[in-house]
């Protein structure tokens, strides 16, 4: 993008534990589905840096949550990303 702002996104510890926690639990049934979830979370948070506005916004009563998105880990529809 010529010009434009790189984007970054920035994976809290937790997220990135609550990421590798997952993929451990998947792996005690599946290996390689494991390592494909792992993969899948990591091009998931890609895509969100190239468009940071996908997945909906949601409504919360805390007004600190406001603004909060959810998207789904490409391939893994029962895991979400909140951003």
């Amino acid at each position: 993008m010529a010009g434009g702002k790189s984007r970054r996104i920035i994976i809290r510890p937790r997220a990135d534990r609550d990421v590798t926690e997952l993929a451990r639990y998947i792996a005690e049934d599946n290996a390689e589905a494991a390592l494909r979830f792992y993969e899948a979370a990591e091009e998931s948070f890609n895509q969100l840096t190239r468009m940071p506005h996908l997945g909906p916004a949601r409504e919360y009563r805390n007004p600190r949550l406001r603004g909060l998105r959810t998207w789904p880990v490409t391939g893994f529809r029962n895991y979400l990303i909140f951003y």
